[in-house]
């Protein structure tokens, strides 16, 4: 659930929409973390938090609503990417959450927790494979990475991007009693992707988007310190 299928759903976005705009939709985890932490974990948001969650909401609003980014994407694919991307977060929140208690009783040890890593690595491999050998064009999805250069660029988002990147994610679940401030200092990526887009990537970053991302940073810390 927060591997397999969040992963596949992240990634069709990711490629529909555009790096910079995931990063600000992506800023609607905490929430998700605080809502479901009290479904599942008996923790409730007060007023404060609740504020910052609708401050969020209504900056993903505002980047839902740009008019120029419906230039060079097809409305039904725009609006598509960000309803995934949206139960993308719900899912990878909901895995968290459900791995939070077990992650409290690793804190003795950064071997059983780099073990947890890959526990929780293994399920979203398992279902890309499945869902990969489904497919009717299956061999020519796999024809580009037979290309040296798409190979080593997977290879190294893979390594650094998913193993490393998780590892530390789950350290920091693990050792942050409160998942919501893990979560709220996971979002910090939302400023290296937006750069890192803009200098890679060629994306505008319009100014629509750098009010939303500012709003949306003001609405986690109103969250956390909620």
């Amino acid at each position: 659930l927060g591997m397999g299928i969040a992963d596949l759903m992240f990634l069709y976005s990711l490629n529909k929409i555009g790096a910079n705009r995931i990063a600000i939709i992506n800023t609607l985890e905490p929430s998700f973390v605080l809502i479901l932490s009290f479904f599942i974990l008996g923790v409730w948001m007060n007023v404060t938090q609740l504020i910052g969650f609708l401050i969020i909401s209504g900056a993903v609003l505002i980047i839902a609503m740009e008019k120029s980014s419906r230039k060079d994407i097809d409305i039904t694919t725009y609006y598509k990417g960000i309803l995934l991307m949206i139960c993308a977060i719900s899912f990878s929140s909901t895995g968290i959450i459900i791995m939070k208690p077990v992650l409290d009783k690793l804190t003795h040890s950064m071997e059983l927790q780099i073990w947890a890593t890959m526990f929780r690595l293994f399920p979203g491999v398992l279902i890309t494979v499945i869902i990969l050998l489904l497919k009717k064009d299956c061999k020519e999805l796999l024809l580009p990475i037979m290309n040296k250069n798409i190979a080593s660029k997977l290879l190294l988002a893979s390594g650094l991007g998913t193993f490393f990147a998780l590892i530390f994610w789950i350290v920091g679940y693990s050792n942050i009693p409160n998942p919501a401030l893990a979560s709220i200092l996971g979002q910090m990526s939302a400023v290296f992707i937006i750069i890192l887009a803009r200098i890679y990537l060629k994306e505008v970053i319009t100014p629509i988007r750098i009010i939303s991302m500012c709003i949306a940073f003001f609405g986690m810390v109103l969250v956390v310190t909620g």
